[in-house]
């Protein structure tokens, strides 16, 4: 398989996406992969992780889709209130930095059937993190007890089911139900570090 410039890690909440991709942010990968922080109209909660998302106001969020400095983005509906409706997107990478593009993304993403997205699924390699729908509740339990229901039925949906019609660049799946986590995150880089570019110049 070609070389893959751009990554997207997607799957259904519980999988493990998070803790996949937070191996990679260890300082002996950071010459080769930048992972770009997602921004979220979420407020901050009990899981929030401040590496990875950066939690903002709708009227923020708005202002730095504006000023460009967010792309791609799309929307999110958790629960059944209007203010479950979020919007989501990644902080833009300086052209300049020739490292691979790892984006944490979700099921929405790929049901957000707008041109851009569509555009940057097409130019991507897709990793898909799986886990048996229960593990997966039992992982999202733990981490948001409180949860309202009509969310968890939410983020427990697969959702994927559209993803081969984007077309994107390739597919790779990896299933962490029965995988020791230290297991999935070598699996999970392996994946990764074998779609980079042989030689990276570091962007400084």
């Amino acid at each position: 398989m070609a070389k893959k410039r751009r990554i997207i890690v997607i799957g259904p909440s519980g999988s493990g996406k998070s803790t996949l991709v937070d191996h990679l942010r260890a300082p002996e990968f950071e010459d080769q992969v930048v992972i770009p922080k997602r921004v979220i109209t979420l407020p901050v909660r009990a899981d929030s992780d401040s590496r990875e998302n950066r939690n903002v106001s709708k009227d923020k969020f708005q202002q730095e889709l504006s000023a460009g400095r967010i792309k791609p983005w799309w929307e999110r509906r958790l629960g059944d209130d209007e203010d479950a409706h979020h919007f989501y997107g990644f902080e833009r990478v300086n052209k300049k930095d020739t490292r691979t593009r790892l984006f944490l993304g979700n099921n929405a993403l790929v049901g957000a059937n707008t041109p851009q997205i569509q555009r940057f699924i097409q130019k991507s390699l897709i990793v898909i993190v799986r886990a048996d729908p229960a593990i997966r509740g039992e992982r999202l339990d733990e981490r948001l007890p409180g949860m309202d229901s009509a969310e968890r039925v939410q983020r427990i949906a697969d959702g994927l089911g559209s993803l081969d019609l984007l077309k994107p660049q390739g597919i790779v799946t990896l299933d962490t139900s029965n995988q020791d986590e230290r297991d999935s995150q070598q699996a999970f880089a392996e994946i990764v570090l074998g779609h980079v570019p042989a030689k990276q110049p570091t962007y400084a």
